[in-house]
């Protein structure tokens, strides 16, 4: 990327911002942080100097270099619990070195992970945290500042927070917050359509990397298209699952309840041809934590996108071999006829036609006694449920992928190889899975906040102050095997990968998130001293893998892993 950013043309008044994407990531999901451009994007059309660090595609150094010069005055950084250690790291390493040169900057976080975990952020280095959507609020926070304010020190936040919502910082010891404003549908559409239809995003770039690093495989599931886009039209999650902070993050930054907002049919549908004619997108995801919301408006809006993308095909204004992928919900498919549930069938038919390939849903488990369980808290929903919308997805030819949480607090070692079981039964059959070896400790969650389960931490050492940092990771089985079991499911995963890898003549590519997935229920039955379920879905893996033939194309376009917290747009 070119730092020299024609962003430098403005006037240099208010203070430049450079924003860091942290943790380079190389896993199957490989994509742009969609929503720090969208952020830039959001300072540039107000005339405020803003670049980024993409590190999936660049390094530190240039940067360093424009930092050690005194030309940027406001570091952002998108952070997440589950890199904390190696995002702490980056992050002292560079306010040491600027302190050491004797520059003044202010530093900052923002995103999901920031908003439910503040003081936490605040204690362990940053400045000032941005709660919920910060675009305008971070206009308003450069609009009472100038360079000139940096040139002898670090400016009082109390005064550059003035007329400032949505942030916290600390006074001292003490800990200020300033509840963020209402977010409704006209702040979406300003961040989601408006700067989304005009902001570059370099999808170019990162398509080429994938076409470099992407092992050659099919497996007959959801093909990998590598030209593949990410379109955010909601505002956040409905649901009220046990596990998941993603329906508390316009709560905890408002203060209070949030109604869902989101974007127009043909709003959605005008994002999703610019993204066809700029960049040649053949494929979609809706990254969306449950895109049918599953309200009536929500799934009209679904309906008449359907239609729209139909419409659009036989104009020409969109490819007509363009397919999509979103995240969603059993109960979204879910409707009544008379006293019975059934599958909506005419909505799955119709999301078909419009070229849908894939659609990710939050299965978690398929032990209703589990589904009820407070960490998991799947309302409404029944494992006869999971499994009726999941057939009926195969039946109309849409792949089903299941995410799975495998480390459930609750589970019994039979209702953790009752899930396995199935899992492996429909990836026979089609279906693609995502799995959780363990069940995260997210602040923002419901669970995490209760305190009713065993926690494992991580614990962080600053090299610079010697203080330790204590960083939530993830809840204990309470069965024994499974407890015993959770320490070597990643190591046996990461083992049956190179494994195949090694025979398949696979090394150092990204491999198809089938393999990833299917080596962890192997992973876990082998920790669990099930070895018998372990070889018997080994086995059906290496036959699955020689049936395959070589794919034309990939289909990465991927559905994000259930574990929104960690996963989540607004973390990224």
């Amino acid at each position: 990327m070119d730092t020299n950013n024609s962003a430098e043309v403005f006037e240099v008044v208010r203070p430049r911002v450079l924003v860091v994407s942290l943790k380079a990531d190389s896993s199957v999901n490989l994509a742009p942080p969609t929503g720090l451009y969208q952020l830039m994007g959001h300072l540039h059309k107000n005339d405020i100097v803003c670049d980024i660090v993409d590190r999936d595609l660049e390094g530190m150094e240039p940067y360093m270099e424009k930092l050690l010069d005194g030309y940027y005055q406001i570091v952002g950084f998108s952070v997440s619990r589950i890199h904390m250690t190696e995002d702490l790291t980056l992050i002292w390493e560079i306010k040491t070195k600027l302190e050491e040169h004797g520059i003044n900057c202010i530093y900052i976080g923002g995103g999901q992970e920031a908003t439910s975990n503040s003081r936490q952020w605040l204690d362990s280095g940053l400045d000032l945290i941005f709660k919920g959507f910060c675009e305008r609020e971070l206009v308003k926070f450069c609009n009472n500042l100038t360079t000139a304010d940096f040139l002898n020190g670090v400016p009082s936040l109390d005064d550059a927070t003035k007329g400032v919502q949505g942030v916290a910082y600390k006074n001292g010891d003490e800990y200020v917050e300033i509840m963020a404003p209402y977010f409704g549908t006209e702040q979406l559409v300003e961040l989601c359509y408006d700067t989304v239809m005009d902001v570059e995003i370099p999808y170019i770039p990162y398509w080429k990397m994938l076409h470099e690093r992407a092992a050659d495989t099919s497996l007959g599931s959801a093909e990998f298209i590598i030209e593949n886009v990410r379109v955010y039209t909601t505002s956040h999650c409905p649901r009220a699952c046990g596990f998941c902070s993603s329906q508390s993050f316009l709560p905890d930054a408002q203060g209070k309840q949030s109604p869902i907002v989101m974007l127009s049919a043909q709003q959605v549908y005008d994002v999703v041809a610019m993204y066809a004619k700029r960049y040649g997108a053949v494929s979609v995801l809706f990254t969306d934590d449950d895109f049918p919301v599953g309200n009536k408006q929500g799934l009209d809006r679904l309906e008449e996108l359907c239609e729209l993308l139909i419409e659009g095909k036989k104009k020409g204004d969109i490819p007509e071999n363009m397919r999509f992928s979103c995240q969603a919900r059993v109960y979204d498919f879910m409707i009544r006829e008379g006293n019975e549930k059934v599958v909506n069938m005419k909505i799955l038919r119709l999301m078909k036609d419009a070229g849908f390939l894939s659609i990710g849903m939050g299965v978690e488990t398929y032990v209703d006694r589990i589904l009820k369980a407070p960490s998991v808290n799947k309302l409404g929903v029944s494992a006869e449920d999971c499994r009726n919308v999941i057939n009926a997805l195969l039946e109309v030819g849409l792949v089903p992928q299941t995410n799975l949480i495998l480390g459930i607090p609750e589970y019994t070692v039979d209702e953790l190889i009752e899930t396995l079981e199935t899992a492996f039964e429909y990836i026979q059959k089609g279906a693609d899975v995502a799995t959780s070896a363990v069940m995260n400790s997210i602040p923002g969650a419901p669970v995490h906040n209760a305190g009713i389960y065993e926690t494992v931490y991580r614990y962080w050492r600053n090299p610079f102050t010697n203080e330790t940092m204590k960083i939530h990771d993830y809840f204990l089985p309470q069965d024994q095997t499974i407890r015993d079991g959770i320490p070597k499911f990643r190591e046996l995963a990461d083992k049956e990968l190179e494994e195949i890898r090694t025979q398949r003549g696979w090394e150092g590519k990204i491999l198809h998130k089938r393999i990833a997935h299917v080596c962890n229920l192997i992973a876990v039955a082998r920790g669990i001293k099930r070895e018998d379920v372990a070889n018997r879905f080994r086995q059906k893996l290496e036959e699955i893998m020689d049936k395959s033939e070589k794919a034309t194309g990939f289909h990465q376009a991927a559905i994000p892993n259930d574990q929104a917290g960690d996963s989540h747009p607004r973390a990224n």
